[in-house]
């Protein structure tokens, strides 16, 4: 799996605290791709400001062959979550990102999983 890190243009991060946040939330996001999507070529990861808040835009990719959409099922239906040894990274990110109540939303096409994680 190769891992690919931009920070946009004019972007500097100077809270502490919201630096360990985008420290703890990629970390978190990066093993749970890792454990449960199967097939990952390639994850990118931007990070980048929306009005106040903080974006992170994580894309995983194949171009060879289809990924799953089941991690965004999963941390989408967190209630639904199976607590396997497989499921437990995705309910431990998902309950990291309820706690810093952050927005997420997902699109899936065939090749892409793209994950927005609005911080603040």
């Amino acid at each position: 799996m190769k891992l690919a890190w931009e920070i946009g243009e004019y972007y500097a991060v100077e809270d502490e605290s919201l630096v360990e946040k985008i420290n703890k939330v990629v970390s978190s996001m990066v093993l749970t791709i890792a454990s449960a999507v199967a097939g990952v070529e390639q994850v990118s990861i931007l990070l980048s400001k929306e009005g106040s808040k903080t974006l992170l835009t994580i894309r995983i990719s194949n171009e060879n062959k289809p990924l799953s959409g089941s991690l965004t099922d999963k941390l989408s239906n967190k209630s639904d979550t199976n607590l396997n040894t497989k499921d437990i990274n995705v309910y431990m990110t998902s309950l990291l990102l309820k706690s810093y109540n952050a927005e997420v939303s997902y699109i899936c096409n065939n090749n892409l999983i793209e994950v927005q994680i609005r911080l603040t």
